[in-house]
């Protein structure tokens, strides 16, 4: 389900169901306008959603709402048969997506698509990386060759992320960082601004069980130093 009022407290928010899938994490493309979903071992796209109008189907009308007529949905061809854990989604590009999946006594953990808003053909790029469990993955808003994972024992990059598969080369992130499950990374995206208040543009943020939050300000882009000029309304 999906709403587009969230930060509209002047009203109850409407919902959209937008696919009849019990989804375990969801990214979305910069532009809004695709979704996508793990649903236990598979990959889906849910596109359309910018096609969404007041009037469609919602919590707003009579009965069970069906699903809006703009929505589209699409398995993309993921063969792991590992639990999808986590997705990444290339703020620049939305073709290409990161998915890390789990389970004990495999082999591969970490997958790579550059056409996600295709048939979305996926390659492994274990390359280096140990064994474990991949919980979460993100590719670096400002150098998509960066990849940054979230991993049972820890942190994990690479900067090289669309070369051969096989050759991907992965580096251990964990000084100063504890070596401890980390179930979720995410980028500050939004640019620095005096007006909307935004300073951590690029900081990447972790979420470790049992070890709190940590943040990482490797990334961290310059200050906006412009005076906000809002608009008066009348």
């Amino acid at each position: 389900w999906m709403t587009k009022d969230v930060l509209d407290f002047s009203k109850d928010p409407e919902w959209y169901k937008i696919a009849a899938k019990t989804a375990t994490c969801a990214e979305f493309s910069a532009d809004g306008d695709a979704v996508f979903i793990g649903v236990g071992s598979e990959v889906w796209r849910i596109s359309g959603l910018l096609g969404i109008k007041p009037g469609d189907p919602s919590t707003d009308s009579p009965g069970a709402p069906s699903i809006p007529s703009s929505i589209t949905l699409t398995k993309l061809l993921f063969g792991s048969q590992q639990r999808v854990t986590g997705l990444g989604v290339d703020p620049n590009n939305a073709n290409n997506l990161i998915v890390t999946v789990g389970n004990y006594g495999k082999t591969n953990y970490v997958y790579f698509s550059t056409d996600a808003l295709g048939a979305g053909n996926f390659s492994s790029i274990q390359g280096n990386l140990p064994a474990m469990p991949v919980y979460d993955g993100m590719l670096e808003m400002n150098d998509s060759n960066v990849a940054i994972i979230a991993t049972e024992y820890g942190v994990w990059s690479t900067a090289n992320l669309f070369d051969t598969p096989a050759n991907v080369v992965w580096t251990n992130e964990n000084n100063d960082f504890p070596r401890v499950p980390s179930y979720m990374i995410l980028q500050q995206t939004h640019a620095n601004s005096s007006c909307t208040g935004v300073i951590n543009s690029g900081n990447i943020y972790v979420c470790t069980h049992g070890r709190g939050i940590w943040r990482s300000e490797n990334y961290q882009l310059p200050q906006d130093a412009s005076v906000c000029d809002l608009p008066v309304g009348g």
